[in-house]
């Protein structure tokens, strides 16, 4: 994994540091597959800096770095395919998520605090590309009850025990296999920039047999919502 940020030398494109870096890389696999042929490989590309963000001259405020730091990332790219190791243009994707969030938010957006240094919400996005470029599943978990009947009639990675209906009332107790994706709160205002949900934390519920117009959800006694019959069905 190589974020390569410093590596751009902070000024305009310069094939001769292009070519460092890519060298750099390159053996640095090779001592890697040499101390463990079996090790598992990903190379990542460096994220662009937040021009508009950046304000204190030693940081990179110019506008030329970021199309630097893409151009090292087309490189890897290159270097990723010729040496058979998995390769992720977090630049490109990490990119696209700082357009959107200026779009959506303007120039008060800003996923670091210089620049140039990722906080959390920018660490977030770097994780969550990386996770999706070693073939993370986006699904947590998955359950469907026919309340008419207090029937599971399909779960995926979950454990449903304890379904009774009462008064109106459907309940079950559901253990899942695993997590969703951790976002933080300072990151969750940002989540949709990269549908973080669905594509990582995907966790589906599926209603049908209802016997009113509307419910009421609620997981480990915390109201979430009123919810409609037939959005519960789909």
């Amino acid at each position: 994994y190589n974020m390569g940020y410093n590596d751009g030398g902070y000024g305009v494109l310069s094939s001769a540091s292009l070519e460092r870096w890519v060298t750099n890389i390159e053996y640095s696999v090779k001592l890697a597959r040499e101390a463990n042929p079996k090790i598992r490989m990903i190379l990542a590309s460096p994220i662009p800096n937040e021009v508009m963000v950046s304000k204190e001259p030693r940081w990179v405020s110019r506008e030329w770095y970021p199309y630097a730091l893409l151009s090292f990332g087309q490189e890897e790219a290159k270097l990723a395919r010729r040496l058979g190791v998995s390769f992720v243009d977090t630049g490109l994707l990490y990119g696209q998520s700082m357009g959107l969030g200026q779009v959506a938010a303007g120039e008060s957006f800003a996923l670091s605090r210089d620049g140039v240094h990722p906080q959390r919400e920018g660490q977030t996005f770097i994780a969550f590309h990386l996770l999706r470029g070693l073939g993370a599943d986006p699904l947590v978990a998955s359950v469907a009850i026919d309340a008419g009947k207090a029937k599971v009639t399909d779960k995926q990675r979950c454990k449903i025990s304890d379904i009774a209906v009462k008064d109106g009332v459907l309940s079950f107790r559901r253990e899942c296999e695993s997590l969703p994706y951790p976002t933080p709160p300072e990151a969750r205002p940002f989540a949709f920039l990269a549908r973080i949900d669905d594509n990582l934390s995907a966790d589906i519920l599926t209603v049908t047999g209802l016997g009113t117009n509307a419910y009421t959800l609620y997981v480990d006694d915390r109201k979430l919502g009123d919810v409609a019959a037939k959005e519960l069905e789909d």
